[in-house]
């Protein structure tokens, strides 16, 4: 029982670390997209799974 009370002080240490870094860092990790080139020709890709269709462009 002594040694799991003394992990407490350790575990909340690292969970304020990673929420100080993830703080710090939230632009850089989130994925902002670009808009989209007006000059983009996309070619059309139709993926076949089990009678499901998927369409799509790359």
């Amino acid at each position: 029982m002594q040694e799991i009370v003394s992990m407490i002080p350790v575990l909340i240490g690292i969970y304020l670390l990673m929420a100080v870094f993830l703080h710090l860092y939230q632009r850089r990790l989130i994925y902002f997209p670009l808009r989209v080139d007006p000059d983009f020709v996309g070619e059309e890709v139709v993926v076949d799974n089990h009678e499901i269709r998927l369409h799509g462009w790359v």
